[in-house]
């Protein structure tokens, strides 16, 4: 089992039983009860109980996760039925063909929820601590932060509050991260980890966006490490000034949220985008670039326009960027990203 994948599918039927209406409130005990693959993705069947006192325990399922990956599908669901051992995963894969159809029905080609608002980020720690109090003072005195309700029995290693309509928590993990492909290539001291979630219920993915880079920035203080966002790690002092001059000048948070990666090929740079899939886009890519510093700003520019507009990309659009011309020339499967992107090419 992918132990730090397995953790992040327990906290998301946790998020998912706190915002159950019938429910509001996490499970005191929970476990993984097994593991199973279907349509490509990887399932977690959750065994927990809501109270001491329950005899016996509850099943949920939540998934599904491509491999490495900590943010799932959408597919997070519990009927509060009984565990069996002998049944689970079929009742699970019940569970997830529910989901599928209700996706497929809203016009979701592959019967995943849009999951384009649910943030997600790592913290390193370089030591196991973290002070919940200060953090949160952090977040309303410095980043501004609404908090509009919190936690009534708060634990001390976690914080779960709601802002400007967006659902944020954070929860420490007294031990290093594992199994994760930046830290294979990257060797990064830590003894601790943070978990950090943004659900946006009433909010955009725009407004979410911003509370999750404010929200994360709270904790780069100088006990973090690095911050790792889905395959991109960032140092702690990068994330907090680049959310701190985004706050300032009142614009979107684009350098938080979004990647930039280059790469020369023979005489020319080829760029492409990391992170606009929360923004339900496709990412960009630029094949035949002249300078290395127009394609990243380039880049840059066209993301924060298409999620600050939210608008869709279409060929043969010509998009106007501070006087650089750019044009979406086709929808294609990507050169250095998975899954089609969006590839512009620059005008004379």
């Amino acid at each position: 089992m992918n132990s730090e994948q397995g953790y992040a599918a327990k906290e998301a039927m946790a998020v998912w039983l706190e915002n159950v209406p019938s429910v509001r409130q996490r499970p005191v005990r929970s476990r993984i009860a097994g593991e199973f693959d279907l349509h490509g993705r990887h399932y977690y069947m959750i065994a927990f109980k809501m109270s001491l006192f329950q005899s016996g325990w509850y099943l949920g399922v939540a998934g599904g996760y491509e491999p490495g990956a900590l943010i799932h599908c959408g597919h997070v669901s519990s009927r509060l039925g009984t565990y069996d051992p002998e049944t689970a995963e079929r009742d699970c894969i019940e569970m997830v063909e529910v989901l599928r159809s209700y996706w497929n029905k809203r016009g979701s080609r592959d019967g995943t929820a849009n999951t384009a608002a649910l943030f997600q980020a790592l913290v390193l720690l370089k030591e196991n601590v973290w002070d919940r109090e200060k953090f949160l003072e952090t977040i309303r005195d410095e980043w501004h932060m609404n908090i509009l309700s919190g936690e009534e029995n708060p634990a001390d290693n976690r914080a779960v509050i709601i802002s400007d309509g967006c659902l944020a928590a954070v929860i420490l993990v007294p031990a290093p991260a594992v199994n994760l492909p930046q830290l294979k290539e990257k060797d990064i001291p830590h003894k601790a980890h943070l978990i950090v979630r943004v659900n946006a219920m009433e909010a955009d993915q725009y407004h979410a966006g911003k509370i999750f880079a404010w929200f994360t920035a709270g904790l780069c203080n100088e006990n973090a490490a690095a911050v790792l966002v889905g395959d991109f790690t960032a140092e702690p002092d990068y994330w907090k000034s680049c959310a701190r001059s985004a706050q300032e000048r009142n614009v979107f948070p684009v350098f938080n949220l979004i990647h930039v990666g280059i790469r020369k090929n023979k005489e020319e740079y080829e760029g492409w985008t990391e992170g606009m899939r929360f923004f339900a886009g496709r990412e960009m890519e630029i094949l035949h670039g002249r300078d290395r510093q127009t394609v990243r700003n380039t880049l840059y520019k066209a993301a924060q326009y298409v999620i600050t507009e939210n608008i869709e990309l279409h060929e043969g659009e010509t998009l106007r960027l501070s006087g650089d011309v750019c044009r979406t020339v086709r929808i294609q499967q990507g050169v250095n990203v998975r899954d089609e992107t969006v590839v512009l090419t620059d005008e004379e």
